[in-house]
């Protein structure tokens, strides 16, 4: 892991398509998170204002936070869209089925704390914000913002294939296999 110096955290936070690291990709996940955070709780805040009940607040707060979100971290964190695996829409039904697991864990938080409990519903809103982040970054990483993986050059084994032992000089074919 490198050291983090002004000029990692001014590459990573301004010029992303130049640092593609993981720790790159870290600190914009949590910027973009943040700004995400902020707008999802600030719609909360407005619907519980308009009387909403906090369970539609939720709802409505989880569909705009979550289109901010896909958008800041299709194109400010994870980049280079034109490489990924799939398409926008591909995408987007992709971190809209991951947020729906986001949205269940707040309804049921809200469930238990606010209905059940009595807490204040913009408290609950609050405490679970580190759970729906934790699942949202290791779902955008490992779920729904992949790359494609470069094609294997004609007569050569894919990487699984190559780390079975197959390939060059193995496999069905023949290969250099010692004879019994």
């Amino acid at each position: 892991m490198r050291f983090p110096t002004p000029s990692f955290a001014f590459r990573a936070v301004f010029r992303p398509s130049e640092d593609r690291s993981i720790e790159a990709q870290a600190v914009r996940q949590v910027l973009a998170g943040l700004a995400a955070t902020l707008f999802d709780l600030g719609v909360f805040r407005g619907c519980l204002a308009l009387g909403l009940h906090p369970m539609a607040c939720a709802v409505a707060s989880f569909a705009a936070g979550t289109s901010v979100n896909f958008s800041l971290t299709r194109h400010y964190t994870v980049g280079e869209p034109e490489k990924q695996d799939r398409g926008v829409l591909a995408q987007y039904a992709a971190y809209l089925a991951m947020g729906l697991v986001s949205l269940a864990a707040v309804q049921a938080m809200l469930g238990v704390f606010h209905l059940v409990m009595g807490f204040d519903p913009f408290l609950v809103k609050l405490a679970s914000v580190p759970v729906v982040f934790v699942w949202t970054v290791l779902a955008s990483r490992f779920l729904v913002f992949t790359k494609r993986r470069p094609a294997p050059s004609p007569g050569q084994a894919p990487p699984a294939a190559k780390a079975a032992g197959e390939g060059e000089g193995g496999g069905l074919s023949g290969g250099s296999r010692s004879k019994e």
